[in-house]
């Protein structure tokens, strides 16, 4: 059975190239020729040298010179529109059309582990898992089919030594003794005079 991969060029989302030298766009920073202008403040710097190094609840946008968004997003009415191409684009989700900066806003005084704590399942909940769950799943599978090979192999052992019945007797007395020494004993006597039982038949 044969099947056909039909393998695609990558194909970019349709979006503006903005430069990180000026902010503007349709050119990177190596082709750029304006001056520098921060994303942040559009003062004569790179963003990564502003001294606004904390969120801001109303940015602006040096590109539109409007308060609420910056002017890296792509719901802002100076970012120019692509219109896709034919067959590209149909998998992009559409951008978000209304920028709201609180849902951005960093939390200050919390930590990466208090904040990676509240996914973490409580004491409770754990215990609780485990008293429902001794065994893992895939552990008990391991277990259960390692169970069923034993059983198979007894039937087997069992259906070969039909014929003889002083063995089975014989190991059906090993619950009677108490050691592991004297159980052993017992086995190898018992299969030696099933042994020359046998080649006196022969």
């Amino acid at each position: 059975m044969y099947f056909t991969v039909t393998v695609e060029n990558y194909r970019k989302p349709p979006s503006a190239t903005q430069c990180w030298n000026c902010n503007q766009f349709n050119h990177s920073s190596a082709n750029c020729g304006y001056s520098t202008r921060c994303l942040k403040c559009g003062q004569e710097h790179t963003t990564s040298e502003c001294t606004i190094t904390t969120p801001q609840d109303n940015p602006t946008c040096i590109n539109y010179g409007v308060v609420g968004h910056i002017a890296s997003w792509r719901g802002c009415p100076a970012f120019p529109k692509i219109k896709p191409t034919k067959g590209q684009g149909v998998n992009y989700p559409r951008t978000q059309r209304e920028f709201i900066s609180s849902q951005y806003k960093r939390q200050e005084n919390i930590s990466y582990v208090q904040q990676a704590q509240k996914f973490l399942p409580r004491p409770d909940e754990i215990r609780e898992r485990r008293n429902n769950n001794p065994h893992p799943i895939g552990n008990g599978e391991c277990i259960e089919q390692e169970f069923y090979g034993f059983l198979q192999g007894i039937k087997v052992m069992y259906d070969a030594l039909k014929s003889i019945p002083n063995l089975i007797k014989s190991v059906s007395e090993l619950t009677q003794l108490s050691t592991t020494e004297d159980r052993t004993n017992h086995v190898i006597k018992a299969l030696s005079s099933v042994a020359n039982a046998v080649s006196h038949v022969q």
